[in-house]
């Protein structure tokens, strides 16, 4: 073992679990383990939890400030694991479903856009391509196809590789359904541009959200900032469970034992029987995954994700 790794028994803290990322998969990690009587510590690098679900403030023309939330500001009745989180935390009565849509049509028609009763899925959104603005005849026709080609799609690595615009450029999608229904769809749900995203991507969400299930499209909308849901209730809660949160703790490393693990968060060390890595793909890299004998590449590749 190297010098760095070197600490003086019994200086370390240990936990049955140490959850690195203070996000929201963090936090439901975090809380569930914690739910099966594990002893967890939370580590997050920033000064507040909820990773890309926050809040910040702002002044309008009037100076008067205001609340604004940004990135994950809303949810779908699909979204299961955040239903629960929600449910874990104590949320559910600071949360809204609406069960209905509303858009404005190119010209500024409004359409209000619900789920057709007692119709089972798909067809109980048949009424939306009746009702959606600024579509002809043949764009409406055109719709319905692509729906039912996606609906059929399984979700293989393979559609990863193909390009959303492309695919419904293939499959007989007028310009002006792309322009004013799919990209409508995909920006709304993605929040990226219909080029920049893959038909697996378009498939999962139109899926999950929209064709096999009658209330997957239903949206939840927190009914306070998210700042305060997501940082400071969601940090009472994980107190509340006996978690020991940690801000501003950036892990460094991760190091294999013979018995357990040891990371390095800032200058201090910690013991664990297990990690979980819940930080975006392209930040594990920043962690060094290290172990003694021939596995350490195996380590580094781990952390490469």
């Amino acid at each position: 073992m190297s010098d760095q790794y070197a600490v003086p028994d019994g200086s370390l803290t240990h936990a049955d679990v140490v959850v690195v990322g203070g996000g929201l998969a963090g936090i439901a990690a975090a809380l569930a383990l914690a739910k099966a009587g594990k002893a967890v510590t939370l580590l997050e690098s920033k000064r507040r939890l909820g990773g890309r679900a926050g809040s910040f403030s702002a002044s309008d023309e009037l100076g008067r400030e205001e609340v604004v939330d940004y990135c994950q500001h809303v949810g779908m009745g699909c979204c299961h694991g955040l239903r629960r989180l929600i449910s874990w935390l104590g949320q559910s009565e600071l949360w809204e479903e609406h069960r209905q849509l509303h858009f404005f049509g190119p010209s500024g028609e409004y359409r209000r856009l619900a789920a057709l009763p007692f119709v089972p899925a798909p067809l109980h959104l048949a009424s939306w391509l009746i009702k959606w603005p600024g579509l002809r005849f043949v764009d409406r026709c055109a719709v319905a196809h692509g729906m039912w080609r996606i609906r059929g799609l399984k979700l293989v690595d393979e559609l990863d590789e193909v390009s959303a615009l492309q695919w419904l450029r293939e499959n007989r999608q007028t310009c002006a359904a792309i322009e004013r229904f799919w990209s409508t769809i995909i920006v709304s749900a993605l929040g990226e541009q219909l080029e920049r995203v893959s038909l697996a991507a378009v498939c999962k969400v139109l899926q999950d959200g929209f064709l096999n299930d009658r209330e997957a499209f239903h949206l939840l909308v927190p009914k306070l900032p998210l700042d305060r849901l997501f940082n400071e209730l969601a940090l009472r809660a994980l107190r509340e469970q006996n978690v020991d949160v940690r801000l501003s703790a950036p892990v460094k490393s991760v190091f294999k034992r013979e018995v357990g693990l040891s990371i390095q968060c800032g200058e201090d060390y910690l013991e664990a029987d297990s990690v979980i890595c819940a930080v975006p793909w392209h930040q594990v890299s920043r962690i060094s995954w290290q172990q003694s004998g021939e596995s350490a590449q195996e380590m580094q590749a781990l952390g490469r994700g």
